[in-house]
């Protein structure tokens, strides 16, 4: 890339050179034509035709080198070697063009100029220091400084410019002259230096802008490729649409799941392509947010159910120019869904089966052996009533586990009112202090003024009256429970917490993960029915139930509630 790019400048600055020594030439030959004089008259034009013809020879030359030489090391000195055959040909110019007075002493700038453009800075300064190098000996020539041997502008009949340092001057025009030539030498070092730090320092901030361009294009190019990867190798669907729901971009996934208008996609109407989405787009508050919706599908002639996840499409300025969708065929994943909901109902009633097998053949048992040594003992009435109130400890045993197992079972039937938390926690805490389970330990409750929430108040006391016996069952030696109602922030939502944390034996972290599931208990002689209760009736409230415990150091748990709406 830069071996083409610098052969190419070569070849213009050839091109250039022969163009402009081509239209000098031309010039003198017109001018001396006009006068009438002989071209071979003055010594002056003999040194210009013998510059043309070395320049038009040296300029072939260049131009079968740069078809010959390939590599950028070569093509620099090439440059360099161009760039100093150039001053020579600018020196020669001045000298027999009237010296430090001559008119085209603008040809060392031009030299100059176009070796910072093609070198940088440091072809810029060689050249600028070689330019002045042979300007000053133009100028030393002149004053007589240079020996007789090398001086310029020996020999020159007819030479213009300045009055000759003859002898028999006066001092004054002696003095004249030799301070016109020190001027015109120090004014043109300057120019020469001044040109080539500003022409190298333009050239290569233009040559670092054009990097950064191209390094600019390529990562585009990169990332546009990349993006066009990534979006073709989507197995979901992509497809972009205007405000006015026009489709703006789509990818080949989209088209598989519109098989019905495919190759007629680019400018069609999303609605007219998805039917089903006619209703989720006509919804304004659809177009600001984030959504997901599910909508069904005719493809290849069977019901496919679609996800579609919406969101604003916006331009550099974050103003909407219209939405991005992303699909997915969920068909597959909801069938699965299905089949692995029906696994685990079965799963679940198998268990039952098996926990309501065991739950009632124990009491059953002892039921039935009972009332066998019920009849063999008639007479022994101490007997008979140790029997019958193994008999009836066991049926209120049965009747417990039923009725837990019937809470559990049936959807729980709310009576749903707009009730103050607060006020409730502070009833069931009341309440529970006279308990038989709370001799040994201490109740404290910090509850704000009121928190209003949506629910059954006698579902709910039912849930906190639950945890805080399994609190102090777990603290068999007394102990502390915090019961505290707040406002915290979850998910970005205002919800209410009540906690009730004790300082009992803590649940470790096998137990922790199975803690809400039916049947599944640490107590002797429990359900194992009564947390998976209070969990699923905090789910029909809206809510969430979590716990949090270290082995040895207590549980905590936390029941989350949305708060009732305002007017409610």
């Amino acid at each position: 890339m830069i071996e083409a790019n610098l052969s190419r400048r070569l070849k213009w600055l050839t091109l250039l050179r022969v163009i402009f020594v081509s239209l000098l030439f031309g010039a003198t030959v017109l001018f001396n034509l006009d006068d009438g004089t002989s071209l071979l008259r003055y010594t002056s034009h003999i040194v210009l035709y013998y510059i043309t013809t070395v320049t038009f020879s040296i300029s072939f030359v260049y131009l079968i080198l740069l078809r010959v030489l390939k590599d950028e090391r070569s093509l620099v000195r090439l440059t360099y070697v161009q760039v100093i055959g150039d001053v020579a040909l600018s020196a020669a110019l001045v000298a027999i063009t009237g010296g430090t007075d001559s008119v085209f002493t603008f040809f060392f700038s031009l030299v100059i100029f176009y070796a910072a453009i093609i070198l940088y800075r440091k072809g810029a300064l060689l050249t600028a220091t070689a330019s002045t190098l042979l300007f000053v000996c133009i100028g030393l020539s002149e004053i007589g400084v240079l020996p007789e041997s090398i001086r310029f502008t020996e020999g020159l009949d007819g030479l213009p410019g300045a009055p000759a340092l003859v002898e028999g001057a006066g001092d004054l025009e002696v003095l004249r002259a030799l301070q016109s030539r020190i001027y015109n030498l120090v004014v043109n070092t300057v120019a020469f230096y001044s040109i080539a730090m500003l022409a190298s320092y333009l050239a290569e901030q233009v040559r670092d802008e054009s990097e950064g361009h191209r390094e600019t294009r390529h990562s585009l190019e990169d990332l546009r490729a990349l993006h066009h990867n990534i979006v073709q190798s989507l197995r979901s669907g992509l497809v972009t649409i205007s405000l006015g729901g026009k489709i703006s971009f789509f990818n080949p996934e989209i088209e598989a799941l519109s098989a019905d208008r495919k190759g007629d996609l680019m400018g069609a109407d999303i609605r007219d392509v998805f039917p089903s989405l006619r209703h989720i787009l006509g919804n304004a508050d659809k177009h600001e947010l984030l959504t997901t919706e599910v909508t069904t599908q005719m493809i290849d002639g069977r019901s496919t159910l679609l996800q579609w996840s919406i969101s604003p499409l916006l331009d550099g300025a974050g103003d909407r120019i219209g939405q991005v969708l992303f699909v997915q065929d969920v068909t597959r994943i909801r069938n699965m869904e299905e089949q692995i909901k029906r696994a685990e109902q079965f799963a679940v009633i198998g268990e039952l089966a098996a926990r309501i097998a065991h739950e009632i053949r124990n009491p059953l048992a002892s039921i039935s052996g009972c009332i066998q040594m019920l009849d063999t003992t008639q007479n022994d009435e101490e007997t008979s009533s140790r029997l019958m109130g193994i008999v009836l400890r066991e049926v209120a045993h049965l009747n417990v586990w039923i009725n837990e197992f019937l809470d559990f079972s049936r959807p729980p039937n709310l009576e749903r009112q707009t009730f103050d938390f607060a006020t409730m926690i502070d009833e069931t805490a009341e309440a529970f202090r006279h308990d038989e389970a709370m001799r040994n330990t201490l109740l404290e409750v910090s509850t704000p003024d009121t928190r209003r929430v949506q629910g059954d108040p006698v579902r709910m006391k039912q849930v906190l009256w639950n945890l805080l016996k399994n609190s102090s069952q777990a603290m068999p030696f007394g102990g502390t429970i915090r019961v505290e109602l707040k406002d915290v922030e979850r998910e970005g939502e205002s919800v209410v917490r009540a906690s009730v944390q004790d300082e009992g034996t803590g649940i470790s972290a096998t137990n922790l993960e199975r803690i809400f599931d039916p049947f599944f208990t640490t107590k002797q002689g429990g359900t194992g029915l009564g947390l998976a209760t209070c969990f699923r009736i905090v789910q029909e409230h809206g809510g969430n139930m979590e716990v949090e415990s270290v082995e040895g150091h207590g549980s905590t748990f936390n029941i989350y509630l949305p708060q009732a709406m305002e007017g409610r």
